[in-house]
């Protein structure tokens, strides 16, 4: 049994300090997943929050022979996109815009992406379509299989294949041009 659903399990036989365990091993991979999608920090941070909610209100959906992870990160996804669906509706006000009235303070993403090779690979990844991102982060980032990621993003084993292998194409060809743009 995975850590992850052995503390769900003592979390649901009421140890409160397995549910903290929970989100310390994935909360900041979470943020990074969700950011994938909505593409912004502090959104992808309200829903990583709204991920754990739902493993508190809605216990015991995660089925025996299901990995916890990829339970988990379903949700988080599927939390994203019901999000990406209400924001079309909403009007949206750019970073830029409040950036005066915020305080400061330090970027999460600097401090999940401590690895300068990896903030360069993350960086290279933003680039890519969504469905890119997603495959790249989830095999290279959170080292699911092909099996897993099929789960998280509701395809099959083949069709996360052919993404890998176009997400890897794609992610070859820009980091080269960045590499040529960096040499001149």
């Amino acid at each position: 049994m995975d850590n992850g659903k052995s503390n769900y399990y003592r979390f649901l036989e009421g140890d409160n300090e397995a549910f903290n365990d929970i989100i310390r091993e994935y909360g900041a991979h979470l943020i990074l997943f969700i950011n994938g999608y909505v593409r912004n920090m502090d959104v992808a941070e309200d829903l990583m929050e709204d991920t754990f909610c739902e493993l508190v209100f809605h216990k015991s959906r995660l089925k025996k022979e299901e990995s916890f992870k990829s339970y988990l990160f379903s949700i988080a996804k599927n939390k994203a996109v019901n999000y990406l669906r209400k924001s079309k509706r909403l009007t949206v006000i750019s970073i830029d815009e409040c950036h005066e009235n915020l305080p400061d303070e330090v970027d999460i993403e600097n401090k999940v992406i401590k690895n300068s090779d990896y903030r360069e690979l993350y960086e290279a990844m933003e680039k890519l379509c969504v469905e890119y991102r997603q495959v790249l982060y989830l095999h290279y980032f959170e080292l699911m299989t092909y099996d897993t990621i099929a789960k998280v993003m509701n395809k099959n084993k083949n069709q996360i294949k052919n993404l890998m292998y176009r997400a890897k194409k794609e992610l070859e060809a820009l980091l080269k041009t960045e590499l040529k743009d960096y040499e001149k």
